[in-house]
C-alpha cells in the first residue's frame, strides 16, 4: 500500500472520530490512541522496508510536517505539500454547552440566543469537513457562504470561487478565494 493511500484511509476516521469524541474528556485517550497508531505505523514502514534501519524509515516518513506545528513525529509523504497523518492530540477539546431548563425554540424573545447556538454548531460541523490550508478559506469567511449567509453544509456541493477572476489577473491565494454553494455560483 503507497503511503498517500495510507494517509488518505486514516485521516477522515481519525478526524471523524476524534471530532465525535471532542465534547467529553479525551486527551489522555488521544494521546494512547496517537501513540498506538505511531506504533502502528512504524510497524507498517518495518513491514515495506524489511532491510532498512529504523533510522531510516524515520527519517523517510516521520518529520515535522505539519505547518504550524512543532511535532516532530508526524507520519507522512515529504514529497507531497499536506501529506501527513493527523493526530488526534491537534484536536481541541470543546465541551457541550447545556440549555438552560427554561429555554425554549419556540420562544421569540430568544432568537438570538439560539441563532447563536445553531452557529457554533454549524461551523464545528463545516470545521471537520476542511482540511489544512481550506480551513483558513472557510474560518476567513466564518463558514458561511458570503452569496446566501448560510452555512457551509456537510453535505452540500461546494465551488471554490475567485473574487477576483483569474482573466483580469486575480490568483490562487488564500485571499482571493471563497467557497460558495453550487447553486449560490452563477
Amino acid at each position: 500500500m503507497l503511503t498517500l493511500q495510507v494517509i488518505r484511509d486514516l485521516n477522515p476516521k481519525i478526524k471523524g472520530w476524534g471530532n465525535y469524541h471532542d465534547g467529553v474528556v479525551a486527551k489522555e485517550t488521544f494521546n494512547s490512541l496517537d501513540s498506538y497508531i505511531f506504533g502502528k505505523l512504524k510497524r507498517w514502514g518495518k513491514r515495506r522496508h524489511p532491510k532498512k534501519s529504523w533510522e531510516w524509515i524515520s527519517n523517510k516518513y516521520f518529520g515535522q510536517l505539519c505547518p504550524g506545528r512543532d511535532d516532530r513525529w508526524v507520519f507522512g509523504d515529504k514529497s507531497f505539500k499536506d501529506a501527513y497523518v493527523h493526530k488526534l492530540s491537534w484536536i481541541p477539546i470543546q465541551r457541550h454547552t447545556l440549555v438552560q431548563h427554561t429555554f425554549s425554540p419556540d420562544d421569540p424573545t430568544l432568537v438570538k440566543y439560539w441563532e447563536k447556538r445553531n452557529a457554533k454548531h454549524w461551523k464545528k460541523t463545516a470545521k471537520g469537513r476542511f482540511s489544512g490550508g481550506k480551513d483558513k478559506i472557510a474560518n476567513r469567511q466564518n463558514y458561511l457562504c458570503p452569496v446566501c449567509n448560510q452555512p457551509l453544509g456537510a453535505s452540500e456541493q461546494l465551488h471554490v470561487h475567485h473574487v477576483i477572476p483569474k482573466h483580469l489577473g486575480g490568483q490562487d491565494q488564500y485571499d482571493n478565494l471563497v467557497y460558495l454553494h453550487q447553486d449560490c455560483h452563477h
